[in-house]
Order: C-alpha cells, then sequence, then structure tokens
C-alpha cells in the first residue's frame, strides 16, 4: 500500500548547496596549500642553480689551474651592460687577469641580502663567529679550487620572504640552509 507521496531519489537543492560549499572551502585550502609548495620548489630550485655556479667556478679554476671570480652585477672593470644586480657570473682569470666568462644565470625570483634589505650582496660571516672577506660582490677563488676567504651568502625568496644561506668555506666546501618554520612559529635552519 502506498501512501499519498511517492519516494523520491536523488538529492535536494540545500544538499547540493551544502555539498558545493564544502568543496569550495576544502579546493581554496588546498589551492592555497599548492601554491606555497610550488613557491617553496622554485626558491630551492634558483639556490641550487647559484650554488652549482659556484660549484662549477670553482671546478673550472681547479681543472685548469686558473684563478677566478664569481660576481653579482657589475665588477668596476667590466663594461657589460647586461649584467645587472640580479646577475651572477663566473669568471677565469688568466695570467694577465683577463677574464673569461664561463657560467652566467639571472637570477628571477630570488634577491641577495646582506641583512634584511640592504643592497650588498655578500655577508661576511662565515657563521664561525670569524667574518669572512667576501669583498662587497666578489668571492676569489684560488687556481687550486678553493677560496681566499670564508663567507657567507644570504638569499630571499621576493613572494614569500623564505631566506635560505649559501655558506662557502675557504677550503671550497659549500653547504645551502633553508629557513623552515615548525611548531608554534619557530624558524629553524635545515639543509
Amino acid at each position: 500500500m502506498q501512501s499519498g507521496r511517492s519516494m523520491q531519489q536523488g538529492f535536494t537543492l540545500i544538499e547540493l548547496v551544502i555539498t558545493m560549499t564544502l568543496t569550495s572551502i576544502l579546493m581554496a585550502f588546498a589551492v592555497t596549500s599548492f601554491t606555497s609548495v610550488i613557491q617553496d620548489t622554485r626558491f630551492k630550485a634558483e639556490v641550487s642553480d647559484i650554488e652549482g655556479l659556484i660549484r662549477r667556478t670553482m671546478n673550472e679554476c681547479l681543472a685548469r689551474g686558473s684563478s677566478g671570480l664569481v660576481v653579482i652585477g657589475q665588477l668596476a672593470a667590466d663594461n657589460d651592460p647586461s649584467a645587472s644586480d640580479t646577475t651572477l657570473r663566473g669568471f677565469l682569470l688568466d695570467e694577465d687577469d683577463n677574464m673569461e666568462e664561463i657560467s652566467r644565470m639571472d637570477i628571477t625570483n630570488t634577491r641577495f641580502t646582506r641583512e634584511f634589505g640592504t643592497a650588498s650582496p655578500w655577508l661576511g660571516d662565515t657563521g664561525h663567529g670569524k667574518p669572512g672577506n667576501f669583498e662587497d660582490n666578489v668571492i676569489l677563488i684560488t687556481p687550486t679550487g678553493t677560496l681566499e676567504a670564508s663567507g657567507v651568502i644570504y638569499l630571499q625568496y621576493q613572494t614569500t620572504r623564505k631566506e635560505a644561506v649559501i655558506e662557502v668555506l675557504a677550503n671550497g666546501m659549500v653547504d645551502t640552509f633553508f629557513d623552515e618554520t615548525i611548531g608554534a612559529g619557530e624558524a629553524v635552519w635545515v639543509r
């Protein structure tokens, strides 16, 4: 026996609206998290490229038995109009101190910083309580592939303000640390 009401199958309009609202909220969180992951990946890739350029220049100095430089921007003796504050270049020096550019990259998403917001790219602090001797925007490399002085390069991602440090020691060791936030906003440096 059937009552005067027929059995309906499907969802009511209010159920569909609630489901769509909840789905939209979840998607907003997912997109935000995904965007953050993409930005972190871009920053880490660019920092890795910078570290790679430094290592390539050091290795090339060792292979050719020549001194070299890693430079951000322009040198006083350099007339390269295409070099800007965001250009990183590696050079070999011959016996007469003529420079041969062996590698170049333009930094797009990362800025070099001495301490937050200053224009000079190098910070002379090895993290061991001893100041390094990077001169302004130059790392000097010996013919043995080591450095004339240790130093630290501070980098900051323009979009998220995340930071990284590339530590370059006189013995030729290059190590990178990233600023990661854990727990209740506590920041730590991780490799």
